[in-house]
This record gives structure tokens, C-alpha cells and sequence, in this order.
């Protein structure tokens, strides 16, 4: 599955003229954020042949996400309405994958890129250039991947109860260093070789 950006593709204006001229195929109630109701719409169209660089006919599938929610705007609660448009690119069958699933998988996707971005840029220094070759840009970022990887995994896997406490990742970590900071000597070998 691909999310489609750019909309000067063959195939993505073969698929919004097609989207145009009729009604949503589907449209369902989802939770949005802090709990408010959205409303989706998905229109979904298989054996698109537009895209000459990819081989096999694709399915391009078009979900609008409509959130209705308040702010206070000038000091008055206004009631504001958000539509968010995503275009998704696959070869996934629809009978096996629904347009339903592939918004979901996509919408999870899209929330797991920033999440992941947003936290590897700001905690752990991704957007800080530690080296310049390209081969040991890619070798870097490789070792941060699994390391993040290795870290939520334990965190989430064995650290239950910050969560319900509703503790910050962020203190959990310092938590963490304070600990290794005042171990006792007899277990600092293991972690630093001396001399």
C-alpha cells in the first residue's frame, strides 16, 4: 500500500474523475481524537492502468475523514468542521482487503511516521548529523532504528506500570540513567570495560 501525495499522477486524476462523478462506495463512524465522532467516506476503484512505471493494474482507493469539533476562537466556542483527504495506492484484492481495512492500516501508518518522526528528531537526535559519509549516514540510522525499536519494546513490554500511572516516557528514561548512575561497582563491569 502506497499513500498518494502527488496529485499530478495519470493515475490519481484517472481515479478523481472516476470518485467525481459518483457517491461515496462506503461510509462509516470512526473515534477521532479526545473521543469526538468522524465520519469517513471511501471510494474505491481496482484495474487503474494509469501508472506506466508500475506493471501490474493498481487500485486506488480515496477516504475523507470529517471531524466535527469546538474551539473557542476570539473567546466565543465556535463549531468547527475538519475534512482531511487520503489517497491510497495498492494491489491488495477488494474482496480480500476492504476499503475499510486499508483506511485503517493507513491511518495507522500515517500516526506511527509522525509519532515516529516527531520522537526521533526530538529525543533522539536524528535531525543532528553525527557523521557525513553517506554509507555511515545509512549505518547510523540503521543502529538508531533498532535501538528505538529495542527500547519501546522493552519499555511496552515490561515497564506496565507508567502507563497506568500515566507517567512521561520522558521520566521514565531519567528514571533509567539515575539507576545505571548509581549501581554498584561490582556490576559496572559488565556494562564499561575498564582501562
Amino acid at each position: 500500500m502506497i499513500r498518494m501525495k502527488e496529485e499530478r499522477r495519470l493515475i490519481m486524476q484517472d481515479a478523481k474523475g472516476l470518485f467525481d462523478a459518483r457517491p461515496a462506495d462506503e461510509e462509516w463512524i470512526e473515534q477521532g481524537g479526545h473521543g469526538r465522532r468522524m465520519t469517513v467516506q471511501a471510494w474505491d476503484e481496482a484495474n487503474l492502468e494509469s501508472w506506466p512505471q508500475v506493471r501490474v493494474p493498481m487500485r486506488m482507493v480515496k477516504a475523507v475523514y470529517t471531524e466535527e469539533m469546538w474551539i473557542v476562537m476570539g473567546g466565543k466556542k465556535q463549531r468547527v468542521t475538519e475534512v482531511t483527504e487520503r489517497w491510497m495506492a495498492t494491489t491488495c484484492d477488494a474482496k480480500v482487503v476492504p476499503a475499510r481495512t486499508l483506511a485503517r492500516i493507513m491511518a495507522a501508518r500515517w500516526d506511527i511516521e509522525n509519532q515516529g518522526f516527531h520522537d526521533l528528531k526530538t529525543y533522539w537526535h536524528m535531525d543532528h548529523a553525527f557523521v557525513h559519509d553517506p554509507v555511515a549516514i545509512r549505518a547510523w540510522l540503521g543502529i538508531l532504528m533498532v535501538t528505538v525499536n529495542l527500547f519501546y519494546t522493552f519499555v511496552y513490554g515490561h515497564l506496565h506500570h507508567f502507563r497506568e500511572r500515566k507517567i512521561p516516557l520522558t521520566e521514565v528514561v531519567e528514571e533509567m540513567k539515575e539507576e545505571v548512575r548509581w549501581m554498584p561497582e561490582s556490576l559496572a563491569p559488565l556494562l564499561w570495560a575498564s582501562g
